[in-house]
């Protein structure tokens, strides 16, 4: 069991409300079960992941550990007693069995920390809440468990959805042949009229992102892709004229990028891909 305080995180960001009468904003940890625990928290600081711990909780107590209006919706949660008994989920963050604070949430084993899951906390845009840790069966040995609500996960549907560029790779032609009114020194017959229209083979190469439906993920998402458009990133891919070799080394390149930016909980949450979605373009002039 760990037994160990950590400095209460303060948010740095106020966000004014208006109330009839002033109450106090944070993000409690309530310990509703018969047993000790040790709490960690994990939370979006100034557009990156990062989580501290540990906070210990006796049977009963509440702690809070954000104080001040709380500047996100979605913050994350993981809890263990003594024995073997886990809160968490499948939200990844650093963690260490000495106490720890603001830990950034990229590679967590290079820095000699540990990946854990986490569930999350849904706050509802609120100024403060409350999260419960409670247990059916804290009396069972092998008993694990998620604090209310925390199975829960948002929907997963697509995060980021931009055309890349394109190219044709194939050509159609069509003549067709109809009678039309010739005018002549003689007056008007009938001849024949001829036109021919083309069409191409479209490749539109879609770079798209799909995971939970979380505003941060979002948010962080777009950043990323504007962050690895200036950085040049997509160029290779936007610049190769057919598929093969190069177009997945390019994309590769790209996709590897991507992933750094949106750091570890974003990255083993989100899925990322290179579609080539392919039309046929509407018939017109050749050119």
């Amino acid at each position: 069991m760990r037994n160990r305080t950590v400095p209460i995180i303060v948010s740095i960001l106020i966000c004014a409300s208006v109330t009839a009468s002033p109450t106090k904003a944070e993000l409690t940890f309530c310990n509703r079960t018969p047993v000790d625990l040790t709490a960690a928290l994990g939370y979006l600081s100034s557009g990156a992941w990062a989580s501290a711990g540990w906070y210990s909780l006796r049977s009963g107590e509440c702690k809070e550990v954000v104080s001040g209006d709380l500047e996100n919706r979605y913050y994350y949660g993981y809890a263990e007693d003594s024995g073997t008994r886990r809160w968490g989920g499948s939200y990844n963050f650093c963690t260490r069995p000495q106490a720890f604070q603001n830990i950034q949430n990229t590679n967590c084993e290079a820095q000699g920390f540990l990946t854990t899951g986490f569930f999350q906390i849904d706050t509802g845009d609120a100024d403060s809440y409350t999260q419960d840790l409670t247990c059916d069966d804290c009396q069972g040995q092998t008993f694990s468990a998620s604090p209310s609500g925390a199975g829960a996960s948002n929907p997963t549907g697509t995060l980021l959805e931009n055309d890349l560029g394109g190219y044709d790779d194939s050509w159609q032609t069509k003549t067709e042949t109809e009678t039309c009114d010739c005018d002549s020194p003689f007056g008007t017959f009938e001849c024949p009229c001829i036109s021919t229209e083309c069409r191409s083979l479209r490749h539109s190469i879609v770079f798209r992102v799909t995971g939970p439906q979380e505003s941060q993920i979002q948010e962080r998402a777009n950043s990323c892709f504007n962050q690895a458009m200036q950085a040049g990133a997509f160029a290779g891919i936007v610049a190769v004229a057919t598929g093969g070799a190069a177009a997945g080394a390019a994309a590769e390149t790209a996709k590897d990028y991507f992933l750094a930016c949106m750091g570890d909980y974003a990255r083993q949450s989100v899925e990322v891909r290179f579609d080539d979605e392919s039309h046929w373009t509407d018939w017109g002039n050749c050119l």
